[in-house]
């Protein structure tokens, strides 16, 4: 793993060749949250990065879709029936 991008020091860059022959120890790199841009002939063509790991309600939350209560609501009363699942509701 050679250089470091100055953007995002989390950011590794590797050629085609490098990356081919040090596949798994820049998998355990991007496991620990790098970023591998993989480059061909010194220009960027892919990147390798960590999975994002959040849980579906986070990703709602994050795009806005959903609020989270700022606290406890007493009785919620009967369920509404919507013909759906709330997931496939919320993915209209």
């Amino acid at each position: 793993m050679d250089e470091k991008d100055a953007t995002n020091p989390l950011s590794v860059e590797v050629g085609i060749r490098d990356l081919r022959g040090g596949l798994s120890g820049y998998i355990s790199s991007v496991k620990d949250g790098n970023r591998i841009v993989v480059t061909d002939h010194g220009k960027p063509v892919a990147q390798i990065v960590p999975l994002e790991r959040s849980s579906r309600m986070e990703r709602l939350v994050k795009e806005g879709r959903v609020t989270l209560a700022s606290r406890p609501k007493g009785d919620p009363g009967e369920p509404i029936d919507l013909g759906v699942s709330v997931l496939d509701f919320l993915d209209r």
